[in-house]
């Protein structure tokens, strides 16, 4: 029975690794935590390495510009209270625009243009006797358009244009000079007008991502006009008698040139 119990208890000794060895290493002390020499305390360990950035994908949401503006109006015939014809000279002006790319190749326009004409009003002109001043008609129009829009590469892109919008033409102030010292004035009158512009255009990036230059070309059609500046009026003489004014022309349309400069937001 003796040897029974000693080979059980040698068994229970072998299962649980038996005792340990005396020429058998000493275990490997633990690691000291790194501690701050300043304050005492264990030091903050360090940060992990900064995951690689990937640059956010560049789109751009709005091109807004401006420039100059070449606005010449059409003139339709004289009218019965026209005794002679009225000239509404091309010039100079300026335009803004704000475009948004609604859809991919489809562009969103707003747009304004402002110019100032001269007038050429001969002697005899909407009824008046005498020599009228040299003056100038003050015109704006401004509205909406949409432009089908392709790419040719990188830099540049072509476009038609179609929209419609509202103006205003406005005539000056008319001095009248009859023979002798004696003069008269007829008072101002403008008239209103819809406009349906259609044209082409085209632009090309001088700074990527940053400048564009554009030019567009547009015909205007005048479907609607009013205001009394297109009806027969009255004017006060020079002897204080009440006299019939005409009414100036009506516009056929117009065509206006414009080239500038965007930004790209």
């Amino acid at each position: 029975m003796r040897h029974c119990g000693a080979c059980a208890c040698a068994a229970i000794t072998l299962s649980l690794g038996g005792p340990a060895r005396a020429d058998a290493p000493p275990p490997a002390p633990a690691k000291p935590l790194p501690v701050d020499d300043a304050s005492g305390k264990l030091a903050r360990p360090p940060l992990l390495p900064e995951p690689p950035s990937a640059p956010l994908p560049w789109k751009e949401h709005l091109e807004a510009g401006g420039g100059l503006a070449i606005a010449a109006p059409l003139v339709g015939a004289p009218t019965s209270g026209q005794a002679l014809q009225i000239h509404i000279k091309p010039n100079v002006g300026f335009h803004l625009r704000l475009s948004w790319e609604v859809l991919r190749h489809l562009w969103f326009t707003g747009y304004l243009v402002e110019s100032s004409h001269p007038l050429g009003l001969p002697s005899g002109a909407l009824g008046l006797p005498g020599i009228i001043a040299e003056n100038s008609a003050h015109v704006y129009t401004f509205g909406a358009r949409v432009a089908p829009t392709l790419p040719l590469g990188a830099r540049v892109r072509l476009w038609l244009t179609a929209g419609a919008g509202w103006g205003r033409v406005a005539y000056p102030r008319l001095n009248v000079t009859q023979p002798g010292p004696a003069s008269f004035v007829v008072r101002e009158r403008a008239a209103s007008m819809v406009e349906v512009p259609i044209g082409l255009g085209a632009a090309f990036q001088v700074i990527p991502r940053w400048m564009r230059v554009h030019v567009e070309l547009t015909g205007s059609l005048l479907p609607s006009q009013i205001g009394e500046a297109l009806e027969a009026g009255q004017y006060i003489d020079r002897a204080g008698k009440k006299r019939a004014l005409g009414p100036m022309p009506h516009l056929e349309g117009s065509i206006v040139q414009t080239i500038g400069i965007s930004l790209v937001l």
